[in-house]
């Protein structure tokens, strides 16, 4: 800086940073004591040496984001949930129409359990088509953006979803296709032979 703005051994600004697990509050006073006693300063003039401490700016940034992030996710759990209540309805509705169905299964000697692995599995195979659609549509739009972005701007920030979280999200829409089939399959399960029968 004194290079660049032709300063020669004039120094007007120092900037310092601390170590991991430091914060840059706790080390003001001490270099504030170390160039008033370089530099012949009265401890007492608070004048002489101008302060600023950029970590703070930092913090309320830091603090605006992460409560930010905070609100996606619950977003993102409250969109998760409703399409696992609105797989369940379906489910259900599936079930009463098709109740004759099961009856006639459960009539000609299908077991409770192959009754229960084909309901849990249309529960599993409906949560991971319309959860892996919103996964790829989300990597299109930010594949698409992304370029956009990037094109004014020197930023090095990755817009795109890594592939930890992609199995993460494949991994919890497997448990939650399960959760989304137990209501649906125990009200199956509950179906007679002779009322389904005669439920037409």
């Amino acid at each position: 800086m004194r290079n660049i703005l032709n300063y020669g051994e004039k120094v007007d600004i120092v900037t310092f940073t601390a170590q991991k697990n430091t914060t840059v509050a706790s080390l003001g006073n001490s270099v504030r004591r170390v160039l008033y006693r370089a530099h012949n300063i009265h401890p007492d003039d608070k004048e002489a040496l101008e302060y600023f401490n950029a970590e703070t700016i930092f913090q309320m940034f830091n603090n605006l984001f992460r409560g930010i992030n905070i609100l996606v996710w619950l977003i993102g759990i409250g969109t998760v949930v409703s399409g696992v209540i609105g797989v369940t309805n379906i489910m259900l509705v599936s079930i009463r129409e098709r109740t004759v169905e099961l009856g006639i299964r459960r009539a000609i000697g299908a077991k409770p359990r192959d009754i229960l692995v084909q309901i849990l599995t249309e529960s599993e195979i409906m949560t991971l088509m319309a959860g892996m659609s919103g996964l790829i549509a989300a990597v299109a739009i930010l594949g698409v953006f992304e370029p956009l972005i990037r094109r004014g701007s020197q930023t090095l920030a990755n817009f795109q979803i890594p592939f930890s979280i992609a199995f993460c999200v494949a991994l919890a829409l497997l448990v939650l296709g399960l959760v989304a089939g137990i209501f649906p399959a125990a009200r199956a399960l509950a179906i007679k032979p002779v009322d389904a029968m005669r439920d037409e």
